[in-house]
């Protein structure tokens, strides 16, 4: 009924581990959270702009506020393709006008080793990137001097998680590393190299970004699409619209906080939390 392992069961003891969560006993190899629980988690979340008592009460769209700016997400399962966009989650910064592409990859791991994503044994990995890089090259193109600005204007990222089917705290996203999608290729084309770790983890990836950087460049705007490259992503979200693949579409609007006001949020949100 709960899709575990019944070798899983049969093998579990419970002697020494009173104290230990059933459910974390039956962690397998690749972790009993599949790919779209991990999609679905992260869909209901975006850093502390999100919380249940927010929540707008329909059956497939959640609304959100911070100050004076909405956040609605519609989670649009299995009516948006990635045969055309090759993401999973769909961001949309209605204020800046920007839209944020993520592709999700599953991490797994084997007893006690570490979590890592294994390129290789990922069979559309390959055309997931070529989308992926059509989509940044196109937007390249139609960027303007006169855009918004965007340390980074192409959208394409991917997100390499965590298999875990335990969250310590159910406010935050999946434990889990951003790439953007250039920096995923520079880092697959070296673990082609002989002697190289082949394997994506904490261990081999120097660099990336975590949960609370990304979502606060894409709360800031400071990523994604601009100008005639956000009108050219939305012309290819509805062409995927009739697709079979969960894809998550998210729109911001009203006016962007300045850093000094998001960052006052914060010190706010921690003297409130060690209030008794």
């Amino acid at each position: 009924m709960a899709d575990f392992d019944p070798a899983e069961l049969v093998d579990w003891d419970a002697s020494g581990e009173a104290d230990v969560p059933f459910i974390a006993r039956l962690q397998t190899r690749n972790g009993p959270a599949h790919e779209d629980d991990l999609i679905a988690h992260d869909s209901r979340r975006f850093g502390d702009w999100l919380g249940p008592e927010d929540w707008l009460q329909r059956s497939a769209w959640a609304g959100f506020r911070q100050g004076d700016q909405r956040l609605v997400i519609y989670n649009a399962n299995r009516k948006a393709a990635e045969k055309t966009l090759g993401v999973d989650l769909i961001y949309y910064h209605e204020t800046r006008d920007c839209f944020v592409l993520v592709q999700y990859k599953r991490m797994s791991k084997s007893g006690t080793s570490e979590w890592r994503y294994y390129p290789s044994s990922d069979s559309n990995l390959t055309e997931q990137l070529e989308r992926m890089r059509e989509i940044d090259t196109e937007c390249d193109k139609l960027r303007r001097d006169t855009d918004d600005y965007r340390l980074s204007a192409k959208p394409s990222w991917l997100k390499l998680c965590q298999g875990d089917s335990l969250m310590t705290d159910a406010r935050t996203l999946t434990p889990g590393m951003y790439l953007a999608r250039e920096h995923f290729d520079q880092l697959h084309k070296k673990i082609q190299d002989a002697g190289q770790p082949k394997s994506f983890s904490r261990k081999t990836v120097e660099r990336y970004l975590d949960n609370t950087e990304f979502t606060d460049l894409v709360a800031g705007g400071w990523v994604g699409t601009a100008g005639f490259g956000s009108e050219g992503v939305q012309r290819q979200l509805k062409l995927s619209l009739d697709g079979s693949r969960e894809v998550v579409f998210a729109a911001v609007s009203g006016p962007s906080p300045s850093k000094p006001q998001r960052m006052q949020r914060r010190r706010d949100r921690g003297s409130t939390a060690q209030r008794p």
